[in-house]
């Protein structure tokens, strides 16, 4: 990601990151860790391409009535526009 005039290896800029955005940071990536290592009973993955591949089940399907600010964790995981736009001062 280029950031500031500079670039910076992965999506998510660490550079001027606080202590509390890199914890959000490690606990959203662990979250994303659990879903892709998360199977069903059938073994298949919650999401999958084609999508025909992924699971039906009740835990995967649960998340599509969700909103972004209803998903699991999120009180804990801030990490994305908000976390970001706290240290991107755009003109």
């Amino acid at each position: 990601m280029f950031f500031r005039g500079e670039w910076y290896e992965g999506l998510y800029p660490r550079a001027g990151a606080t202590p509390r955005d890199l914890d959000e940071l490690r606990a959203f990536e662990a979250e994303m860790q659990r879903w892709s290592r998360w199977r069903d009973g059938r073994g298949r993955r919650a999401f999958d391409l084609p999508r025909s591949r992924g699971s039906d089940a009740d835990e995967v399907r649960a998340l599509d009535s969700l909103s972004m600010a209803a998903s699991p964790g999120r009180a804990r995981l801030e990490v994305g526009a908000a976390a970001l736009a706290r240290r991107i001062r755009l003109p």
